[in-house]
Protein backbone atom coordinates (compact mmCIF):
# COMPACT_ATOMS: atom_id res chain seq x y z
CA UNK A 1 0.00 0.00 0.00
CA UNK A 2 1.15 3.54 -0.91
CA UNK A 3 -0.05 6.94 -0.44
CA UNK A 4 0.20 9.44 -2.84
CA UNK A 5 -0.11 12.83 -0.57
CA UNK A 6 -3.85 12.47 -0.38
CA UNK A 7 -4.10 10.74 2.54
CA UNK A 8 -5.58 7.59 1.17
CA UNK A 9 -3.92 4.88 0.25
CA UNK A 10 -3.62 2.50 -3.15
CA UNK A 11 -3.37 -1.01 -3.44
CA UNK A 12 0.15 -2.01 -5.28
CA UNK A 13 -0.70 -3.95 -8.24
CA UNK A 14 -0.29 -7.68 -8.52
CA UNK A 15 2.16 -9.34 -10.51
CA UNK A 16 -0.90 -10.75 -13.11
CA UNK A 17 -1.94 -6.48 -12.97
CA UNK A 18 1.34 -5.35 -13.73
CA UNK A 19 1.77 -8.04 -16.69
CA UNK A 20 -1.66 -7.07 -18.08
CA UNK A 21 -1.00 -3.42 -18.07
CA UNK A 22 2.53 -3.78 -19.60
CA UNK A 23 0.86 -6.36 -22.43
CA UNK A 24 -1.90 -3.64 -23.59
CA UNK A 25 0.92 -1.43 -24.06
CA UNK A 26 3.05 -3.90 -25.86
CA UNK A 27 -0.17 -5.59 -28.04
CA UNK A 28 1.56 -3.29 -31.60
CA UNK A 29 4.56 -4.78 -31.31
CA UNK A 30 3.57 -8.35 -30.88
CA UNK A 31 5.01 -10.92 -33.96
CA UNK A 32 5.27 -14.56 -33.99
CA UNK A 33 8.79 -14.84 -34.69
CA UNK A 34 10.02 -12.67 -31.76
CA UNK A 35 10.29 -13.46 -27.95
CA UNK A 36 10.61 -11.05 -24.78
CA UNK A 37 13.45 -12.04 -24.18
CA UNK A 38 14.85 -11.70 -28.04
CA UNK A 39 13.53 -7.64 -27.88
CA UNK A 40 14.96 -6.91 -24.46
CA UNK A 41 18.40 -7.78 -25.32
CA UNK A 42 18.09 -6.65 -28.58
CA UNK A 43 17.10 -3.00 -26.79
CA UNK A 44 19.44 -3.12 -24.06
CA UNK A 45 22.11 -3.91 -26.53
CA UNK A 46 21.72 -0.80 -28.84
CA UNK A 47 21.33 1.20 -25.59
CA UNK A 48 24.79 0.08 -24.81
CA UNK A 49 25.88 0.65 -28.87
CA UNK A 50 26.31 -2.46 -29.94
CA UNK A 51 26.02 -2.34 -33.98
CA UNK A 52 22.87 -4.38 -35.21
CA UNK A 53 25.53 -7.04 -37.38
CA UNK A 54 27.23 -7.86 -33.67
CA UNK A 55 23.43 -8.03 -32.20
CA UNK A 56 22.28 -10.28 -35.37
CA UNK A 57 25.37 -12.77 -34.63
CA UNK A 58 23.83 -13.07 -30.93
CA UNK A 59 20.01 -13.25 -31.87
CA UNK A 60 20.78 -16.04 -34.93
CA UNK A 61 18.85 -13.51 -37.17
CA UNK A 62 19.37 -11.43 -40.08
CA UNK A 63 20.55 -7.93 -39.81
CA UNK A 64 17.80 -6.52 -41.63
CA UNK A 65 15.45 -8.19 -39.46
CA UNK A 66 16.85 -6.97 -36.16
CA UNK A 67 17.09 -3.36 -37.47
CA UNK A 68 13.88 -3.71 -38.50
CA UNK A 69 12.30 -4.86 -35.50
CA UNK A 70 14.61 -2.18 -33.33
CA UNK A 71 12.72 0.63 -35.48
CA UNK A 72 9.42 -0.89 -34.05
CA UNK A 73 10.41 -1.02 -30.24
CA UNK A 74 12.04 2.17 -30.47
CA UNK A 75 8.92 4.41 -30.42
CA UNK A 76 7.39 2.72 -27.68
CA UNK A 77 8.26 4.92 -23.89
CA UNK A 78 10.22 2.97 -21.71
CA UNK A 79 10.09 -0.22 -23.73
CA UNK A 80 12.51 -2.45 -21.84
CA UNK A 81 10.68 -1.36 -18.62
CA UNK A 82 7.40 -2.85 -19.84
CA UNK A 83 9.13 -5.56 -21.57
CA UNK A 84 10.75 -6.75 -17.46
CA UNK A 85 7.26 -6.24 -16.43
CA UNK A 86 6.09 -8.82 -18.84
CA UNK A 87 8.20 -11.13 -18.39
CA UNK A 88 11.50 -12.20 -20.27
CA UNK A 89 10.44 -15.21 -21.47
CA UNK A 90 11.80 -16.95 -24.33
CA UNK A 91 8.46 -18.44 -26.03
CA UNK A 92 7.28 -16.00 -29.11
CA UNK A 93 4.60 -13.47 -28.35
CA UNK A 94 1.11 -15.00 -27.44
CA UNK A 95 -2.04 -13.84 -29.69
CA UNK A 96 -4.45 -13.66 -27.06
CA UNK A 97 -3.08 -10.17 -25.64
CA UNK A 98 -0.61 -11.50 -24.26
CA UNK A 99 -1.37 -12.88 -21.07
CA UNK A 100 -1.07 -16.81 -19.91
Amino acid sequence: MTTGGTGRTRRTPSKAEVKARAAKRLESIFHPRWSPRDDHQLVTSRDKGISFDRIAVGLMRDRRAVEQRWHRLRVIPCIDRLLEEYGLSTQPYAFDCGVR
